[in-house]
């Protein structure tokens, strides 16, 4: 973190009673790759009281492209899930009990080896892959040749999501370069490779009679231990041009005529739909049992249309660029709708018939 100037986030914190360690809270972070550029995420939480161990309380497992949380899962609670606007600035959706989590690997780290006779022209190839950034080290290691006071020579060829070639160098006298103890003549290490496909090809440039050599790669390689899921679907019809409608009841669009719900259910749990539908100028809600390839056919149009887990709780929200939230729909499908002043400050909160359920006033010192 500190070699990529990321100094300001808090990775542990102590707090002492009569200098006694009472709380101690450790954040761990990881490295995370989008577009390349490197960020650092907070990933989770674990604290512990007096003279107790550490306990993980607080695990995030998904994120956006820029590092916003989309999974939260608590040690003592239920899982909370998030979707953010397509600028991934703000959350369009909170709910409680559904999930929003990525792949998931347990990280290890994999070895093969190309064993080659010291005959000038060998070569020898093998094929690997991996399935996270992480380090490739190649490395040639001493072998029988050292015995012949030779310098054994062995280009390589890398090639793949990150292609490199180069050579290496080995001999048993440490007064030259290729000396065998001299990492820069026998190592390739490729720092936070990128996943994918590898295909790495040595050959041998020199002949040594009577020898052998071995060449050996080094890399990440995780082991599935659980699939994306995401157990929800939300379309405000909000950052789309041709949703723009004026009759939208929460923010700037809606859906005119029919909607077939783009989404399948991932499990076999119960789902259930609500949305809202325009009909002889009024906005109504409707809640019922979703079905895969669902057609919303009810009035005019459609709006605020929302999937969830049977069980789960639903928060969503639109928003005004530069402004701040405007609407909030609650589990239960009731909104609140926030106006603000000149100053961009929030001053009023209403319910769907207009109705003024909360005003905000400002005064300052001495009016």
């Amino acid at each position: 973190m500190l070699s990529n100037h990321f100094i300001s986030p808090v990775l542990e914190e102590s707090y002492s009673v009569n200098n006694q360690e009472s709380i101690r809270i450790k954040n761990n972070y990881i490295r995370k790759k989008e577009n390349n550029t490197q960020l650092f995420v907070l990933e989770s939480v674990a604290s512990k009281y007096d003279n107790n161990t550490l306990e993980q309380r607080i695990e995030s497992t998904n994120f956006t492209s820029n590092g916003r949380p989309q999974q939260i899962r608590l040690s003592n609670g239920p899982s909370k899930a998030y979707q953010w606007n397509k600028s991934n600035e703000y959350p369009v959706v909170e709910i409680i009990n559904a999930n929003n989590n990525d792949t998931k690997y347990n990280y290890d780290i994999r070895s093969q080896n190309l064993n080659f006779e010291t005959i000038a022209g060998r070569s020898r190839t093998l094929s690997f892959t991996t399935n996270y950034d992480g380090n490739i080290e190649v490395k040639l290691f001493p072998g029988t040749f050292l015995s012949s006071n030779s310098i054994l020579y062995v280009d390589y060829v890398l090639s793949g999501a990150y292609s490199t070639n180069g050579y290496f160098c080995m001999s048993n006298s440490p007064s030259q370069y290729c000396y065998s103890g001299n990492k820069d003549a026998n190592t390739l290490l490729i720092k936070n490779a990128p996943a994918g496909n590898y295909t790495l090809t040595i050959y041998c440039k020199t002949s040594i009679p009577n020898s052998a050599g071995m060449v050996s790669v080094t890399y990440p390689q995780g082991t599935l231990i659980e699939n994306a899921l995401k157990e929800f679907y939300y379309q405000g019809f909000e950052e789309e041009e041709q949703y723009r409608n004026v009759n939208a009841i929460f923010g700037k669009g809606c859906l005119s005529g029919d909607y077939l719900i783009p989404f399948t259910a991932p499990n076999a749990k119960a789902y259930i739909v609500d949305y809202r539908y325009l009909e002889n100028g009024k906005w109504l809600y409707m809640k019922r049992s979703f079905q895969n390839n669902m057609l919303l056919t009810d009035g005019e149009a459609i709006d605020e249309v929302r999937v969830y887990p049977a069980g789960s709780q639903m928060n969503t929200y639109t928003y005004t660029s530069q402004v701040g939230m405007t609407s909030k729909t609650d589990p239960k499908g009731l909104t609140e709708f926030y106006e603000y002043d000149g100053f961009q400050r929030l001053r009023y909160v209403k319910d769907l018939d207009n109705n003024i359920i909360r005003t905000i006033d400002y005064r300052y010192k001495g009016q």
